[in-house]
């Protein structure tokens, strides 16, 4: 059986992570959110906003299955996990974990060092995030429909 590939994402990636993005964010994510939310997000998911972001200094990785968008994340500041998507049938599988953990060593390796890495996740990650040492800093909030609990671990002791 072939490996998942995992490498940071390069022009010409975005639509097919997009895709991949929408459509499991339309299965997990999007039940909990008003019409607003989904636009929103939608809009923040688009393939020219990928690019715009990478380009901007955001870093963007992907996990590949035979070619294939599985799984994507993205960090913003060597601080914030902007994204974390795994697709359905992928869920499960360590995959967000390994996905994690580059984003972690990327903030580790960012001058100065960071010692916390935050993240916005939505309802349905939450579980994910307390299995990797993240906990809740404030009250679930929401913004232009888009409902989210911030979260942080430490990136030193893990």
């Amino acid at each position: 059986m072939d490996q998942v590939l995992y490498r940071l994402l390069t022009a010409g990636d975005e639509a097919l992570v997009a895709r991949m993005v929408v459509q499991t964010f339309l299965q997990c994510v999007a039940p909990g959110y008003s019409l607003a939310g989904i636009q929103e997000f939608m809009a923040f998911i688009a393939p020219g906003e990928l690019r715009q972001r990478r380009v901007e200094g955001n870093r963007q990785w992907v996990a590949l299955y035979q070619g294939i968008p599985v799984g994507f994340a993205e960090a913003r500041e060597a601080r914030h996990l902007a994204l974390l998507f795994v697709a359905l049938g992928w869920q499960g599988r360590g995959i967000g974990t390994a996905l994690l953990e580059r984003v972690r060593q990327y903030c580790r390796e960012a001058e100065p060092p960071r010692e916390i890495l935050t993240v916005n996740s939505s309802p349905y990650a939450v579980l994910f995030y307390r299995k990797n040492g993240f906990t809740p800093f404030v009250e679930e909030q929401e913004r232009n429909g888009v409902r989210y609990l911030p979260m942080a671990a430490p990136l030193t002791a893990l």
